[in-house]
């Protein structure tokens, strides 16, 4: 009875041992290629409030998932791209020019943009992920144009990410984020205008901050946000 009772104590102990090996495998917080830093699914949402901090002007702005589909990319790949557009809040409604988003295990990439009057294509990496600090990579925009109902190349910028684990206070809450500072071409992070994007994994899209000779000009910090699964 004795050797019984050794032989089960035995048996238990060898199997915390193996679950505690199991749970360290993957320690909380480690980037991961099956993470995404911006989740690209139709529906997921995020509610920004945008601040002046030389007006005090506020605006309430949403950001979408409308809906996806299938693209040839600049690699020849073929993939299901997801329209990221602005809502319209009053009217309720997504606007009608949209972005073309898709998730690589490089990171979350641009791959063009398309409206009922005009489209552009231009592939490039957005936001690099995994990443680690000090990571550089070429940052080129387009963007939309109301005014002229059209989309256009905006500019040519260096993005650096300047770090890894900043944490980061919002209405909607606490976030462990990656920090990405734009710069011109041949310049480094730092100067007379600053701009930080913070993005957190799963999540998305945080927030960013304008900085004019090391004094807040203006921000948009995550007010609410909603991820299908």
């Amino acid at each position: 009875m004795k050797k019984l009772y050794i032989l089960l104590m035995i048996i238990i102990f060898a199997m915390l041992i193996a679950g505690c090996s199991e749970d360290s495998t993957n320690p909380s917080g480690q980037q991961s290629f099956q993470d995404e830093i911006i989740p690209l699914a139709v529906g997921n949402q995020w509610i920004y409030l945008y601040t002046d901090e030389t007006t005090g002007l506020q605006d309430t702005l949403c950001k979408g998932v409308s809906g996806s589909e299938m693209f040839e990319c600049e690699d020849h790949e073929l993939r299901e791209v997801f329209h990221w557009n602005w809502y319209n809040l009053d009217e309720g409604h997504y606007e009608d020019h949209k972005s073309l988003c898709y998730n690589t295990e490089e990171g979350f990439h641009k791959a063009g943009g398309i409206s009922s009057s005009d489209s552009l294509f231009a592939d490039y990496l957005t936001v690099k992920y995994p990443v680690s600090e000090g990571d550089s990579w070429i940052y080129t925009d387009i963007e939309y144009d109301p005014e002229n109902s059209q989309w256009v190349y905006t500019d040519t910028l260096e993005a650096f990410c300047t770090a890894v684990d900043t944490m980061i206070t919002t209405p909607a809450g606490f976030f462990t984020c990656i920090e990405v500072t734009l710069c011109r071409l041949g310049t480094e992070p730092g100067g007379l205008f600053v701009q930080r994007f913070y993005y957190s994994p799963n999540i998305g899209y945080i927030g960013f901050i304008l900085y004019n000779n090391g004094v807040i000009r203006s921000k948009r910090l995550l007010m609410d946000y909603s991820i299908n699964e």
